[in-house]
């Protein structure tokens, strides 16, 4: 169940069941809503089905639309499975005129207590992002893979400097 919790009374409620468990998810708030939907969506990244110590890794961004009240996946798996990741969306524009909104995944694990990667996987978000047709929804790719960087997983990160900046803050490395 997500939680939801009012910032100017503090109170805290249950908010939706999630399509599936996810402990260790990224979550943001994404322009991903189909067709006669709100186009913001909240959004869970990745995540770890069952038990942090030995659960399934998930390879899946599922995103709740409040108008049908239910989950879905706007864009294809991810290429690999995965908790920990650090996720940050880079507005349209940003490094270039004509770049599409971004999100970019980074800081993650793919197995338990160890396997950190350096890669950094990416999603280029339409425009309009309203296709409904699974063949058309966007895929995720490499957008870099410093092999020199120092690899961690559970690290923090913000975007900076009106963008052209990601801080990643703490993490974990596993050697």
């Amino acid at each position: 169940i997500t939680r939801i919790v009012n910032l100017t009374t503090l109170e805290v409620r249950a908010g939706p069941k999630v399509a599936q468990a996810g402990g260790a998810c990224a979550a943001l708030a994404l322009p991903v809503g189909r067709e006669g939907e709100e186009r913001v969506q909240v959004c869970a990244i990745g995540g770890t089905d069952g038990n942090h110590n030995n659960g399934t890794f998930l390879d899946s961004m599922r995103c709740f639309s409040r108008a049908s009240r239910s989950w879905h996946e706007p864009v294809e798996r991810m290429p690999m499975a995965m908790d920990h990741a650090n996720a940050v969306l880079i507005p349209a524009g940003t490094c270039a005129r004509d770049d599409p909104s971004r999100v970019l995944l980074l800081d993650f694990r793919t197995a338990h207590y160890s396997n950190q990667r350096t890669e950094v996987l990416a999603i280029d978000l339409p425009e309009k992002n309203r296709q409904s047709a699974p063949a058309k929804r966007p895929r995720w790719y490499v957008y870099s893979n410093d092999t020199n960087s120092l690899p961690r997983d559970g690290a923090g990160g913000v975007l900076a400097s009106g963008g052209g900046v990601i801080l990643s803050f703490g993490g974990v490395y596993y050697a």
